[in-house]
């Protein structure tokens, strides 16, 4: 299996995840930007960045992620699934 679908598998994983949690979500498929998903609900905007396996965010990316101009009651953020656990961290807010 190639990067590319294992790292579409996680995109879908995360994004299935925000739906239960009831976010609207779209996905960036091949746009090799630093966001992958951006999700929205009534309470805000939300824009990740999925990790796999031993993957971790570049010194680089976190710095492009959290130059991102974002509007009120947004997020920047990075995923990371180990284990079957999603650990979320917030780079950027605007609460």
């Amino acid at each position: 299996m190639t990067n590319y679908s294992n790292g579409r598998r996680a995109e879908w994983a995360a994004r299935d995840e925000l739906i239960k949690q009831g976010y609207t979500v779209t996905r960036s498929a091949g746009s090799k930007g630093c966001i992958d998903l951006v999700a929205w609900n009534y309470d805000g905007t939300r824009l990740v960045q999925v990790k796999k396996g031993s993957g971790r965010a570049t010194p680089k990316e976190r710095e492009a992620l959290a130059a991102f101009d974002i509007p009120p009651h947004s997020t920047v953020e990075i995923w990371h699934r180990e284990s079957g656990q999603w650990e979320v961290e917030k780079v950027r807010s605007r609460e």
